[in-house]
């Protein structure tokens, strides 16, 4: 039953005159201000409380499931990260490995070469 303003006021009006417009005012703000029907009962709040939970828990399930193939593809890039970095580390040794027989040959060359000089200078001073 929807309480429309005219029979509020006739409630009023009628409440006033028999006990006071002090009662008949206290009364009205212990009424809804629209129908009964439009106020939420406990089974309302429950299967909206319900409906909430239900939502919020496939909404968590789906960021869940999102992170979980975020992790996924992390993990897989650090691997290629892992594999390249091996493959650097590989070429960089080997090219150390180079660049130290190259240093090591020419340091052996340079000293043949001073000694071959020390020793021509020496037999050239010696006749």
């Amino acid at each position: 039953m929807v309480t429309s303003d005219q029979r509020r006021r006739v409630l009023y009006d009628g409440v006033a005159k028999q006990l006071g417009a002090d009662v008949a005012h206290a009364l009205m703000d212990y009424l809804p201000p629209a129908g009964w029907s439009d106020l939420a009962t406990r089974g309302d709040l429950d299967r909206a409380a319900a409906e909430l939970r239900a939502e919020m828990h496939k909404e968590f399930a789906d960021v869940r499931q999102e992170i979980a193939g975020l992790r996924g593809d992390m993990q897989r890039e650090i691997g290629g990260l892992r594999g390249d970095m091996h493959t650097e580390i590989g070429e960089l040794r080997r090219d150390m490995s180079a660049w130290g027989r190259t240093i090591v040959l020419s340091f052996v060359g340079a000293t043949v070469t001073a000694v071959g000089a020390m020793a021509g200078l020496a037999a050239t001073l010696g006749h």
